[in-house]
């Protein structure tokens, strides 16, 4: 049974050729469980698996790198290689056997990887301090830049032949991609930097030869609408960057932010209550305004009347959401028929838990009221 109030969120929507059941997506989240070969466990399979079952409509992997130099968490995934391919299967065929769909979302992880004894400054657009550390990350030579646009597609190919539904290119968040869209990060003067389009022109060129290889399979990308820096992508730059993606065949766009080096944790910020949900929502509506793809929002959105106000005034075209699905795997469930209004999550942002991505702060006679 569905409420009426959550009528406008279980709309079908199409991201490609794809059709989701609903306006609802599991927003991509690090799980701090696959195996050190990058494979996915039955934990991390179940976490999908459940949320299908209570209705999601598109869940989204944790980051998985593409290359074995872009590895930069312990307990990552990887689609890295063909041995992962059987198991991130496992995870789609779970899923659709209860009617959602499942991407992946693929990265590198940039100035964020793990320095190796072969590659001791990870890769970046350009030499800049590494936060945290005490060294510079590498500026990438066209060789370099090369060889990882071929990993990327390599990594989209491995998707498809694990049945994966489609990928997320992962350019948000100061990972590698993100440094190159980045004009705080990116200070090249060459054809990978400068302008917009040199600065996006690594995610063009994926995007580009995978459309050539697999046409018609989805292709999403999820980006920065503000760096939270000085001299960072802003509104403006973001929406040129949006249009460059949309009329390169970008299927869908979703909305984040911040870099490491922003004063504020803006893409994690505490919500306690409905005003300050949806923290990046005036910028989705500008965005979606200039592009011809869905665009999803991610970002402290928690209660059914935000939902709606974001489907119905044009703020976006899906609602993302990580932390309140952590604490409760159910939610969308509850949310469609009615039981619940809102999410028990309080953004204490505990569950980012290097032993394992879990709610920290759990009430169950709470959640059950």
């Amino acid at each position: 049974m569905i409420s009426e109030d959550a009528a406008p969120l279980v709309d079908e929507i199409e991201i490609g050729e794809l059709k989701l059941r609903n306006r609802f997506m599991r927003s991509a989240t690090h799980e701090w469980l696959a195996s050190d070969d990058g494979s996915p466990t039955e934990p991390i399979v179940t976490i999908h698996e459940a949320l299908a079952r209570h209705g999601i409509g598109l869940s989204v992997s944790g980051y998985a790198y593409v290359s074995v130099d872009g590895k930069g968490s312990e307990g990552q995934q990887g689609m890295h290689s063909d041995h992962v391919i059987s198991r991130y299967r496992e995870i789609a065929d779970r899923v659709h056997a209860h009617g959602a769909a499942f991407f992946v979302q693929l990265v590198h992880n940039g100035r964020h990887a793990f320095s190796t004894e072969s590659c001791p400054n990870p890769l970046s657009a350009s030499a800049l301090p590494v936060p945290g550390k005490d060294i510079k990350s590498k500026e990438m030579t066209e060789d370099e830049i090369r060889r990882v646009i071929r990993d990327f597609v390599s990594a989209i190919e491995r998707c498809q032949k694990a049945k994966v539904d489609g990928v997320q290119l992962h350019c948000a968040h100061g990972f590698l991609l993100s440094s190159f869209f980045s004009p705080f990060l990116n200070r090249r003067e060459d054809d990978w930097g400068g302008d917009t389009v040199g600065r996006t022109r690594i995610a063009t060129e994926i995007i580009r030869m995978a459309r050539r290889k697999f046409p018609g399979y989805p292709i999403t990308v999820k980006m920065n609408c503000t760096d939270g820096v000085d001299g960072g992508i802003d509104v403006n730059e973001a929406i040129e960057i949006a249009k460059i993606l949309s009329s390169d065949g970008v299927d869908a766009i979703e909305v984040s932010g911040g870099i490491e080096e922003a004063p504020t944790d803006v893409t994690c910020q505490r919500v306690l209550s409905k005003d300050q949900e949806a923290y990046f929502k005036e910028y989705s509506r500008e965005i979606r305004k200039k592009v011809d793809c869905p665009v999803m929002l991610v970002g402290g959105i928690r209660s059914i009347d935000v939902m709606r106000t974001i489907i119905s005034d044009d703020y976006a075209d899906m609602i993302s959401m990580s932390r309140p699905l952590i604490r409760e795997p159910d939610l969308i469930s509850k949310i469609i028929d009615g039981r619940k209004r809102e999410a028990s999550c309080v953004s204490c942002n505990k569950c980012f838990d290097p032993t394992g991505v879990k709610c920290n702060r759990q009430s169950k006679k709470k959640d059950a009221q």
